[in-house]
């Protein structure tokens, strides 16, 4: 019989003020006598976890209320598009899960960080000792180890839309760093509309130490062009709102607040 482990968590990402979040399933044993110690293995792991700057752990019962503990017991679950489908449902940017067994006098733990996008392996980690001091001992490196792989995720792909007094923008961002972005006239019927295409980053800024969004996109065919530079705010725990400085239509600084309307 299987007895499983099960730790979820999330990655402090380098160039962003959030944490991506990860979703990890129970982690099999394929050996008898582990199972009376896979539970002391996982309380060790999220202790160490636990101590990662950035790290916040979710509870089981909240993946357990999602999908129960019953569809976590089937076999195949590591399959790409249920990894896909489980992720999805838990608003997880990957998946890690994994595997516990003795081979020889060893113990090997092996956890493997997945795509929650694509279902695919992105990273495989793997501990091997032959005491539980060892095992112990090595836990820092190989939570570190877990998550060093997790890719950085992009909150703005979609379209955004913001509405200022004299001009409204709406920005479909794409996730190979290009963008598109349509200026709505206040007045249809003296200005048209423009569509502006172009590139776009989002960085740390060592000077201020937050976060710039720059946004650099000009008109097919005409002189109007947008070169906006600003630190960046997201407003809300979804980030389906952000907040920037802008130059309008009459060339003022204004906040601009755009709001997600399309993923």
């Amino acid at each position: 019989m299987k007895k499983s482990i099960l730790i979820s968590l999330s990655l402090l990402v380098t160039c962003m003020l959030y944490a991506q979040v990860i979703a990890v399933r129970p982690f099999d044993s394929d050996s008898f006598c582990l199972e009376d110690k896979t539970a002391v293995m996982s309380d060790l792991l999220v202790d160490e976890l636990s101590h990662i700057t950035g790290i916040s752990l979710v509870e089981r019962a909240r993946i357990e209320e999602l999908l129960g503990e019953i569809a976590f017991q089937n076999a195949g679950y590591t399959d790409p598009e249920t990894v896909k489908e489980q992720g999805k449902m838990l608003n997880a940017d990957c998946m890690i899960y994994g595997n516990t067994t003795l081979m020889g006098n060893e113990l090997v733990v092996t956890a493997r960080l997945a795509s929650v996008e694509s279902g695919l392996i992105l990273y495989t980690a793997r501990m091997k000792c032959k005491t539980w001091s060892e095992f112990y001992n090595n836990l820092p490196k190989f939570a570190q180890e877990c998550v060093s792989k997790i890719p950085s995720p992009n909150r703005f792909v979609g379209t955004w839309s913001c509405d200022l007094d004299d001009v409204g923008y709406e920005i479909r961002f794409s996730a190979n760093k290009k963008c598109t972005v349509t200026v709505i006239a206040s007045d249809p019927d003296v200005i048209a509309d423009e569509e502006l295409s172009g590139t776009y980053s989002y960085s740390k800024d060592n000077y201020s130490e937050g976060n710039m969004l720059k946004v650099n996109a000009r008109a097919k065919g005409s002189k109007t062009k947008i070169a906006w530079n600003s630190l960046c705010t997201f407003t809300t725990d979804d980030y389906s709102s952000f907040n920037i400085q802008i130059k309008n239509a009459s060339g003022k600084a204004v906040r601009a607040s755009f709001v997600k309307i399309e993923d």
